[in-house]
């Protein structure tokens, strides 16, 4: 074998191991690929898993705080109210048409009514048989005002004069919200305090009071409050207005009657 021979040998030689580590590596890095890319889509559905899960409790809970069980007695005469003026306007006879719009015009005279009370932040009684909890409060201002028109009043002995008192209430669970509690006392000295322990609604947060002995535990929480964290979050109340809970079960009741009864 000449010295030329033996050159062209080893140098095939060594490019089939030149081809061998390269397709090698090549395997490797399709391998590679092929697992960040697995890797990939088990997170994207696994994202996509947690965001139709987190969309589902959403609507759950949507629906919960939209059709309260409380609102089921309440809506019944609104319902039927409705249902009267549909099937009178459908079918008749007429007496029923004017009963139907007679009662609906006052029912939804009447919701109109509690819903625009509860505009400017003002606060409402709590329920007899209510839920109710506590939540340490930021006394934003105290101020004297007429109780029945809300304007200023100089004289807080002024016996038609209550205090106003604007809150931020932090609430576990909720942002924090603003809203103005009357009381014609001033509860928790909150005229020379910065902080407050109110006692709100979870369902309604609209209704809050002002307790004059709240815990002591709970005063502890309402002192450690940062005001400027507070007002930083804090807000208007983001809540269903007061009365549409009722609208809306009175609606779906109306429509189940009219489908059956004129179905």
């Amino acid at each position: 074998m000449t010295r030329e021979t033996r050159e062209t040998r080893e140098t095939r030689e060594t490019r089939e191991m030149s081809r061998e580590k390269g397709e090698s590596r090549s395997e490797g890095a399709d391998g590679a690929d092929g697992a960040a890319t697995g890797a990939r889509t088990g997170r994207t559905g696994r994202t996509g898993r947690m965001g139709r899960s987190g969309r589902v409790a959403r609507i759950v809970r949507l629906a919960r705080q939209l059709f309260s069980p409380l609102a089921l007695p309440a809506a019944v005469p609104v319902a039927a109210a409705l249902t009267a003026l549909v099937r009178g306007a459908a079918e008749g006879p007429f007496w029923l048409l004017l009963i139907g719009l007679t009662t609906s015009a006052l029912a939804l005279a009447f919701l109109g009514g509690v819903a625009e009370s509860r505009q400017g932040g003002r606060a409402a009684e709590l329920r007899a048989r209510g839920p109710r909890a506590y939540a340490p409060a930021l006394v934003n201002s105290v101020r004297a005002v007429h109780k029945e028109t809300g304007t200023t009043v100089f004289d807080p002995g002024d016996p038609k004069s209550v205090f106003a008192f604007d809150l931020t209430v932090v609430p576990e669970g909720r942002p924090p919200y603003r809203v103005e509690v009357h009381h014609p006392l001033d509860l928790q000295n909150l005229l020379h305090r910065t902080s407050a322990v109110v006692e709100y609604d979870p369902r309604q947060p609209w209704r809050v009071v002002v307790p004059n002995n709240p815990p002591g535990e709970w005063l502890a929480r309402a002192q450690r409050l940062d005001p400027e964290a507070v007002r930083a979050a804090g807000g208007p109340l983001r809540a269903w207005p007061a009365g549409f809970q009722i609208l809306a079960m009175a609606l779906v009741e109306s429509g189940l009657l009219c489908w059956w009864l004129l179905g």
